[in-house]
């Protein structure tokens, strides 16, 4: 599922930007290769920060931007159900560090002026990175609204509301600041070399179970330690990122549950994926694309398609299906989380 950087945000012709489309309906996840020393650079100047800043426990510097986040406002998704702090925040098995792209929330409050960074290096890092990815998955839901159709039984008033987001950005037709809900992660998970983190599973097999994500386009270079497992759609096997393609260049794109929705997910199927445990500490940074006009549309067909309807079971056979297992009835959002957390579970049973 490899396609060089440059055919996704320079492609001219529509059998070139088409290309990106099969590959993900066929493999459910697409790898931007070739991306070149400098788009490599800005990753790997954020990596650099990232880890520089969990590693210092002690550090000034980081103990006020950890402190600091029990005083930052609680980000709220685009359905406006509070989500998580900005910045800093840990759980039991990873501490993370979130900032998203929009410039000011609903209540006002400046995501980057008003939070407490761990430095000036760390903020225009993280900035420029949030600015590149965000780049890359406005120019996979462009190609989606160029080439693939919306449902027609919609209605004119939910085809209206989605802008038509531009082939670069910073034109005029590119969506409102205020549509605009997606998020930077940057992950750290200890993997048991820090007090007071553990492994997930018990079996310490995994530190994030399968799943899919409830957002439009996701994007996430390589990290430097393995750990990123995703789901190719022809085989259902299980790849692990960081031995199939290069790491801190490659650049995997895949689509989440909203963008299945609205497009079918036959033809932009949501890829399940999963993070594995390990011996070593890892960092990893995943943009996550949500735009509310595109996450109410999907909400919205899922209302105007739900009814009662009896799942039928997955083949034995299921873990080897190619493109054509995955039925284009998967119409609402029941339906394609119901089908993929299902596939999950009995591939990991087979396991």
């Amino acid at each position: 599922p490899r396609l060089p950087l440059r055919l996704l945000l320079e492609s001219e012709t529509a059998e070139q930007q088409r290309l990106f489309l099969r590959k993900l309906q066929l493999h459910s996840f697409v790898v931007l290769t070739e991306v070149g020393d400098a788009v490599a650079a800005v990753y790997q100047r954020f990596a650099r920060a990232f880890e520089a800043f969990v590693a210092d426990e002690a550090g000034a510097a980081a103990q006020a931007a950890r402190q600091a986040s029990s005083r930052n406002p609680v980000f709220a998704n685009e359905r406006g159900t509070p989500m998580w702090p900005v910045g800093y925040e840990r759980s039991g098995t990873r501490e993370c560090w979130r900032m998203p792209t929009a410039p000011i929330s609903p209540a006002g409050y400046r995501y980057v002026e008003h939070t407490t960074w761990p430095s000036a290096e760390f903020r225009a890092a993280q900035l420029a990175l949030m600015d590149l990815l965000q780049r890359i998955c406005d120019r996979a839901l462009w190609l989606c609204r160029t080439h693939l159709p919306l449902p027609a039984h919609l209605g004119a008033a939910v085809h209206d509301v989605l802008p038509r987001l531009p082939a670069a950005p910073g034109t005029a037709d590119a969506p409102d600041a205020t549509d605009d809900f997606s998020v930077c992660h940057a992950f750290h998970y200890p993997n048991g070399s820090r007090p007071g983190f553990a492994l997930q599973q018990p079996d310490q097999a995994l530190a994030v179970t399968a799943h899919t994500d409830a957002s439009l386009f996701v994007a996430e270079f390589v990290p430097l330690v393995a750990g990123l497992e995703v789901q190719d759609r022809r085989s259902g096997q299980f790849l692990m990122a960081e031995d199939h393609f290069v790491r801190e260049r490659d650049i995997v794109v895949f689509a989440g549950e909203g963008v299945a929705l609205l497009f079918g997910a036959a033809q932009v199927p949501p890829c399940l994926h999963r993070v594995c445990g390990g011996s070593v500490p890892r960092c990893s940074v995943i943009f996550e694309q949500k735009y509310r006009s595109y996450m109410q549309a999907a909400n919205a067909r899922c209302r105007l398609e739900r009814r009662p309807t009896t799942e039928a079971p997955l083949s034995e056979d299921a873990a080897g299906t190619d493109a054509a297992a995955v039925d284009s009835s998967l119409d609402s959002m029941d339906s394609v989380v119901a089908y993929y957390r299902r596939l999950a579970l009995q591939q990991q049973q087979q396991q």
